[in-house]
């Protein structure tokens, strides 16, 4: 979460002409307390707060470093200020990319864990890319990703964010410090106070009016504008202390009580300012974040001390052998946490985290002594340096793409798994249509006038949609078209009747198969209403040509986005609140509308479940069980969309007597279609983890 591990080096822990160990101490507290976070440990709910201990430590170190240097040589070098910060960022960056990239394409190709097929390789690209622009915390907004839900399906690269806010005030605050420098000797200072107080309270102000509570503060705590109050924090003790090599001994005497007092409150916040799930209190969103921002900023003070309590503490040399290769640390340690999971390791508990403290440390150790080391001591000459770095972005440049490019991460061969996932004859789910009023179709069904169905709803109707075809199109009686788009539902399209009075018309449908599970909530909310609403598109399906709408029933899901218990619990209700709405329109429209309540050939006892039993083989061991269900919670994978086909295809046979599905069409390949292979990566050969 912070870049600040990156000034990990002696110029950049140079205060007052020589090195401060206990500085060095205080980026190990601050990757440590990240660390714990992102590891899940209850008692680190507020161990994002590391990032704004790095946040305030670069703001100090890198205005105190631009201060000395006008201070000694009466002007500032920027270009070499910027070079400096480039050894010490990006090799070591372009190094974990690069990595990163290397590994998705090799474990796609090989290992097809579920770390792998959980990502988004679009997104991933373009967060790979951004990244190394150092606008990726941007990129992050712009396109809606969430960080607190990470912790489901995150992206390696999710940490980098932090990166490119320090990256981005690295590069305009030394304009704006040169600017103030360029005052009076004795305006300096208070100017430099001025402008730093100034941007920490119009950023804390703007965090506290653009957070909402109850949503997803995603925005507020990427922006580097709601964040800048954390480095401008670490300024302005910059400002405060330059030109002072010694506090004091009033202030001195203060900050030695001041410093251990303020450490704990930040420790405590580090333990308490957080829900279960990670997201930071709305209190901190309000006011918070700068209390813990001052917080650091008292420690810090105290810690440049030579005889405090803190700076002996801080100085031991454990503690700065971790804060020196702080930066290594937080760059590898997220992309081993994404990667290395119970799921991808057959590891869990004490064994899972040593597993992973393990290769971090590998990691780290040889990232600092064969990447960064090299760079900063400049043991490489300047010209080879320099192709280096362009090779290094051109390298690291191909790699995202190589490694983001679908065609490219060979996928898992679904053929044996489908094999295995043979529907069972009669497939689970269908039936139930008893008192169902079927719907007349005004023809002969025959191989020469087959049945027309269209499927219409969202994005589980679209990826499914194309094994259903093959269901139904085996018989040689029907005639399917799928028309499903992600995000379809009537309380979502403002434009849903001229949508479903096309589909039929494109397809010159019989029947409309219907399912989303956009409109659940309005079925909870106004379930009468919402009745009526599915009245109008069985009229309007007819009007169009249709003979009627056959409901399909929406299985249960369990959304990555849902994060808590009660999110669950409300996306469960709206599932069952619109399967019960549609269940209730053939009563409603007898001969009209149908309803097949065929979800439960891909639950588990009525309930999500990302893994099923082989159909024709229920009693096989639950750790041989193969995935069903897209890691995302909600979609369904080749397998899935068989057994949701089967009893779909089933039932339509059984109501219009078309002959049942040719056996083998599950292995007809459907599977190849665009709708199904977007699905590929979030559908590993993965089986349900031992208890």
């Amino acid at each position: 979460m912070s870049p600040s591990p990156a000034a990990g080096t002696d110029e950049a822990t140079s205060v007052r002409g020589r090195h401060l160990a206990a500085l060095d101490g205080l980026r190990a507290l601050a990757v440590i307390a990240v660390l714990c976070y992102h590891l899940g440990f209850s008692w680190a709910r507020g161990g994002y707060l590391g990032v704004d201990l790095f946040f305030v430590l670069s703001g100090f170190l890198i205005t105190s470093l631009l201060l000395e240097e006008h201070e000694e040589t009466g002007g500032v070098a920027l270009a070499k200020f910027w070079g400096r910060r480039a050894r010490r960022l990006l090799p070591a960056l372009f190094v974990m990319v690069t990595g990163v990239m290397v590994f998705i394409l090799l474990d796609g190709r090989y290992g097809q864990t579920a770390s792998i097929a959980a990502l988004d390789l679009h997104a991933l690209r373009l967060q790979g890319l951004t990244t190394l622009l150092y606008v990726v915390n941007w990129y992050d907004i712009a396109a809606q990703h969430s960080y607190f839900a990470q912790f489901a399906a995150p992206s390696p690269l999710q940490h980098t964010w932090s990166l490119a806010i320090e990256e981005q005030f690295y590069i305009v605050w030394p304009f704006l410090t040169v600017a103030v420098l360029a005052r009076g000797l004795r305006q300096r200072r208070r100017a430099g106070v001025a402008v730093s107080v100034a941007l920490v309270a119009a950023s804390t102000a703007l965090m506290a009016i653009l957070f909402v509570p109850g949503t997803d503060p995603s925005r507020v705590y990427y922006g580097t504008d709601t964040r800048l109050a954390d480095l401008a924090v670490g300024a302005t003790l910059a400002w405060l202390t330059a030109r002072r090599p010694e506090t004091p001994p009033r202030i001195a005497t203060l900050l030695r009580v001041a410093g251990p007092v303020a450490l704990v409150g930040l420790l405590v916040l580090m333990v308490t300012a957080g829900n279960a799930g990670g997201i930071p209190s709305d209190f901190m969103f309000r006011g918070g974040f700068l209390v813990a921002c001052i917080l650091c900023a008292l420690v810090i003070a105290e810690a440049r001390l030579d005889t405090s309590l803190l700076t002996r503490g801080f100085s031991l040399k454990p503690v700065v052998a971790v804060g020196i290769v702080s930066y290594g640390i937080y760059l590898w340690h997220w992309p081993v946490i994404v990667f290395f999971t119970q799921q991808s390791t057959g590891l869990s508990g004490a064994a899972l985290l040593v597993g992973r403290l393990g290769i971090i440390a590998v990691l780290v150790v040889a990232s600092y002594y064969l990447v960064e080391q090299p760079f900063r001591r400049q043991r490489i000459p300047i010209g080879a340096r320099r192709i280096l770095y362009v090779a290094g972005v051109a390298v690291t440049v191909v790699a995202i793409l190589v490694a983001t490019t679908p065609s490219l991460v060979v996928r898992s061969s679904v053929h044996a798994t489908l094999v295995r996932y043979a529907p069972a004859d009669p497939p689970g789910g269908s039936g139930g249509l008893a008192g169902q009023v079927a719907i007349p179709i005004g023809h002969e069904i025959s191989r020469t006038d087959r049945l027309r169905v269209v499927l219409i709803g969202d994005s589980m109707m679209e990826i499914a949609g194309p094994g259903i075809r093959a269901a139904l199109q085996s018989t040689g009686e029907v005639r399917v078209r799928s028309d499903g788009f992600p995000g379809w539902g009537t309380t979502i399209d403002p434009t849903w009747r001229t949508y479903v009075a096309q589909a039929v018309t494109r397809a010159h449908a019989d029947l409309v198969l219907m399912s989303t599970g956009w409109d659940g909530t309005e079925a909870l909310r106004h379930p009468a209403a919402y009745r009526a609403t599915l009245a109008e598109l069985v009229a309007t399906a007819r009007a169009a040509g249709a003979a009627g709408v056959v409901f399909v029933q929406y299985p249960q899901t369990m959304p990555i986005a849902a994060t808590t218990r009660a999110a669950a619990a409300a996306n469960t209700a709206s599932i069952d609140a619109w399967n019960a709405v549609a269940a209730s329109m053939p009563a409603a429209l007898p001969g009209l509308a149908m309803y097949l309540p065929v979800a439960s050939a891909v639950e588990l006892h009525g309930a999500f479940s990302a893994w099923l039993a082989p159909p024709r083989d229920p009693s096989a061991p639950e750790a041989t069980w193969d995935r069903v269900r897209w890691v995302d919670g909600v979609h369904l994978c080749p397998p899935g969309i068989v057994l949701y086909a089967a009893p779909i295809a089933a039932d339509v046979a059984a109501v219009w007597r078309t002959p049942e599905p040719r056996d083998g069409w599950w292995l007809n390949g459907w599977q190849r279609a665009a709708a199904v292979r977007t699905g590929e990566q979030s559908c590993p050969a993965d089986h349900p983890a031992s208890p």
